[in-house]
């Protein structure tokens, strides 16, 4: 048995395309999905019935909320193929609604989208907080305030709009709320976020959860940023605090790798294993099994 996990792109729901690519090693038609608490998909192209009831149910919630059809489905293992199409259809019922940037927020289940009609735009809710559009900003709020993280974040957001010279308002806090650029834009494909990782690390920036989720296409065809959480200076590890340390390591490990441009692994793997020795037994990386380590490249030289 095979199990694969991978954050679904959640923001703008016309991502069944960067949802493929992420998983282009996988049989579609063969793999079974479930959904973990924290909004995780779990891919199993083995034994479907290895799958655990609750991580089923979860699934078919979030399919039958996606697409009204799959409730007529008398089957219960839902297959990757299924989400690509439910992902389809949805898309084609708001082709002719805007896509709003996306902020990696993993949902504890599929997020609320609304709109308030007084000024306001998108919101979602996840496991970590929620996000709303105000006018030209993104609102941020958190279930469990780390102050140290979220300072962090608004540190990197700002460093990154100087040195990409970008002409957006400035990520501030509003209370205990964080305040950052709203950036309309659609999804990007696995290629086009490698090209812009390389850009980013051609400014001096480093990101631990690279993927389609977190970047947005805007209509000048340019491939930016839309979370800032777990981007770090390439030059600056030893100013990132743990508890970001931590969540970088771990989503790199677990798939952040995989959007990262071969000739930047080496500065990548070297940037982990830095982190992984400051966290010593505390890091990630000793809790993730040898296999998905080999995937990672964790065992590879680097220079």
């Amino acid at each position: 048995m095979t199990t694969i996990s991978t954050h679904i792109p959640m923001r703008g729901l016309q991502s069944a395309q960067a949802l493929r690519e992420s998983c282009a090693d996988v049989n579609a038609d063969k793999a079974r999905i479930g959904m973990r608490k924290d909004g995780t998909l779990v891919l199993y192209t083995g034994r479907s019935y290895l799958l655990h009831p609750d991580q089923t149910r979860r699934a078919s919630d979030f399919l039958r909320q996606l697409d009204p059809l799959q409730a007529e489905s008398g089957s219960r293992h839902f297959r990757l193929a299924d989400l690509i199409s439910c992902l389809n259809v949805r898309a084609g019922s708001l082709k002719h609604e805007p896509t709003p940037a996306r902020l990696a927020i993993a949902p504890q289940s599929a997020p609320r989208v609304e709109a308030d009609g007084a000024g306001k735009g998108f919101s979602a809710a996840g496991s970590r907080g929620r996000v709303q559009q105000d006018g030209d900003m993104v609102v941020k709020s958190f279930k469990a305030m780390d102050k140290s993280a979220v300072a962090h974040e608004l540190a990197m957001c700002n460093s990154h709009l100087k040195a990409s010279q970008r002409a957006l308002p400035e990520a501030r806090m509003q209370g205990d709320t964080l305040a950052m650029p709203f950036i309309v834009g659609s999804t990007p494909t696995t290629e086009e976020v490698k090209g812009a990782v390389g850009e980013l690390f051609r400014l001096g920036f480093m990101m631990g959860d690279p993927s389609s989720a977190n970047f947005v296409k805007t209509e000048g065809g340019e491939v930016v940023p839309v979370d800032f959480g777990l981007m770090f200076k390439a030059d600056g590890r030893g100013e990132v605090c743990r508890s970001v340390m931590s969540e970088i390591v771990h989503d790199y490990v677990k798939g952040g790798y995989r959007f990262v441009p071969e000739p930047l692994k080496g500065d990548y793997l070297a940037a982990m294993r830095e982190f992984d020795q400051v966290l010593g037994k505390d890091s990630p990386a000793r809790n993730v099994n040898v296999k998905k380590l080999q995937m990672a490249g964790w065992f590879n030289k680097t220079r």
